[in-house]
């Protein structure tokens, strides 16, 4: 199995699962950020990218970073990019 194909099977094993307690939703978010997302400086501050393929895991990752953390969060939808030039 190519590591694309596990990123993908993890994140919809992710995706089914929703933690009640606040330590289960610490742990399956960071294990989404592990697999989907990285950390940027801007501006002195940090960023938090998460690339995912589902409208409804994108809020719950957004609601979760908000509710555990504090931070306020943007999201900015984008269509999916192919890598292909058209």
């Amino acid at each position: 199995m190519s590591s694309t194909n596990l990123t993908a099977a993890v994140k919809g094993e992710l995706r089914a699962i929703v933690g009640t307690s606040m330590p289960l939703r610490a742990i399956e978010l960071s294990s989404l950020l592990r697999f989907a997302g990285g950390l940027h400086t801007i501006s002195g501050r940090i960023a938090v990218e998460v690339e995912l393929d589902n409208q409804d895991l994108a809020t719950r990752v957004r609601r979760d970073i908000s509710e555990i953390y504090g931070p306020v969060s943007y999201t900015h939808l984008r269509a999916h990019e192919t890598g292909r030039n058209l």
